[in-house]
């Protein structure tokens, strides 16, 4: 019995030292709230006034096809083209030299596009 009350003795002197601390807490959290709406009502007269670069899009750029580069996707597709049979990724990869993961987005890219079709998993032919 008397270990019950001193167990809730205890239980009783840490509540009261939480809500002491829940006390200061909430003192704290009032003074920001006060703080950030004063600084919200300074702030509230001025207005910002964006760039007019800010408020146009950029225009959308073509890709450069006059410099006489070949892009990764054209690379694959021909690369498909010239296969007498479906071809593997791992050989795209060999021929090419760009990483599978590289492949794999590029034939993904070429599929939405219908310029290539899969018959098989990990194998690739023109349509």
């Amino acid at each position: 019995m008397d270990e019950i009350k001193i167990g809730l003795k205890t239980l009783v002197d840490g509540l009261k030292s939480f809500s002491k601390v829940i006390e200061v807490m909430a003192e704290r959290v009032d003074t920001f709230a006060e703080n950030i709406s004063e600084t919200n009502e300074e702030t509230a007269d001025v207005k910002v006034k964006k760039p007019a670069s800010a408020k146009k899009k950029a225009p959308k750029s073509k890709p450069a096809k006059a410099s006489g580069k070949i892009t990764a996707i054209e690379q694959i597709h021909q690369a498909i083209l010239n296969s007498e049979t479906s071809i593997s990724g791992a050989e795209l990869s060999e021929q090419t030299g760009i990483n599978i993961k590289g492949i794999h987005d590029i034939v993904y890219k070429l599929k939405k596009r219908n310029l290539i079709k899969s018959p098989k998993p990990g194998s690739y032919e023109t349509i």
